[in-house]
């Protein structure tokens, strides 16, 4: 079958891989990331005579006459934020599918693995979905789900979304070749749309309980990948922080929150309930581990 891909990043380029190995023809791949100047991306695994367009065509005049030339039979979007026109999702004869790095419908829109760290979730999932005209709204053609760890990062579980979502893509290009994809609608339940914005404005509050602000950095964290959401910010004796790393102690506080503890060793903040340990920070640019920071505080921390 032939395939127009819309992809970007490393789960573009390993979508890319698996439709080459199908035996389906990939006749045009649309990528900011992949077609970006002075990048390899997708060029160095294409035929030359296989078009890598800007993802921005999909909005441009003319872009369902361009890519209906083509012919396609499958669409294929993995992890493009651009919103295919109408006109555009009705050009394939067998359909079009996107791969989503969350459930449907509870974890809808942008950074969604992220949200499900924050959301205190223990299981997540990804979807792969027929689409229509609106936003992560398509009927489902399969899903999977996936324990969310304790220590996961944004990084983590968005790593192991990506090998779920590899793995409903190999369906996905069996199911084409033998004519047999299924489709059902959603399950029910209540929809939520994840925005691309950091919550709370990017700032935490040393008044939420500490599993919160473990938590909070945890969903924020795409080291050594830039984040989506920027590290948490947060002011502790006059100084800002961002905040990188934390630990949780299980040990209860009734200091006031955001007060400084120090032992010689270990750096804590009191957090609404329980010490929460300062691991890693940053200030003014500068990457800190507890014991860094305690000393460049120096006369402001009282030895505990």
């Amino acid at each position: 079958m032939n395939v127009v891909l819309i992809a970007e990043e490393g789960s573009g380029l390993a979508a890319l891989a698996q439709l080459q190995a199908s035996g389906h023809r990939v006749q045009a791949v649309l990528s900011d990331t992949l077609a970006a100047p002075g990048s390899a991306g997708a060029r160095a695994h294409l035929p030359p005579d296989v078009p890598l367009w800007p993802a921005r065509l999909l909005r441009a005049p003319g872009a369902a006459a361009q890519l209906g030339a083509l012919a396609p039979d499958v669409l294929l979007n993995v992890h493009s934020l651009r919103i295919v026109p109408p006109a555009v999702l009705a050009l394939p004869a067998c359909g079009a599918f996107n791969l989503h790095p969350g459930p449907l419908p509870g974890y809808a829109g942008l950074n969604v693995p992220s949200w499900a760290i924050l959301n205190g979730e223990t299981r997540h999932g990804v979807t792969l979905h027929w689409m229509d005209a609106g936003i992560d709204t398509g009927d489902v053609a399969y899903a999977a789900e996936l324990p969310v760890e304790p220590d996961d990062t944004g990084l983590t579980l968005s790593l192991r979304c990506a090998q779920a979502e590899q793995a409903l893509l190999a369906q996905l290009l069996a199911d084409l070749s033998a004519g047999t994809v299924p489709r059902r609608p959603q399950p029910a339940g209540p929809r939520r749309y994840c925005r691309a914005g950091a919550p709370h404005g990017g700032r935490a509050d040393w008044g939420w309980p500490a599993r919160t602000l473990d938590a909070f950095v945890r969903a924020c964290d795409y080291r050594p990948y830039p984040s989506p959401w920027g590290a948490p910010r947060a002011a502790v004796a006059g100084t800002e922080l961002a905040l990188l790393e934390v630990g949780l102690t299980a040990e209860a506080t009734r200091a006031r929150p955001g007060t400084l503890r120090w032992d010689g060793e270990w750096l804590d903040v009191a957090t609404g309930d329980e010490w929460l340990a300062l691991d890693l920070v940053e200030v003014g640019g500068q990457t800190l581990t507890g014991a860094a920071l305690a000393a460049r505080l120096g006369p402001d921390l009282q030895r505990a």
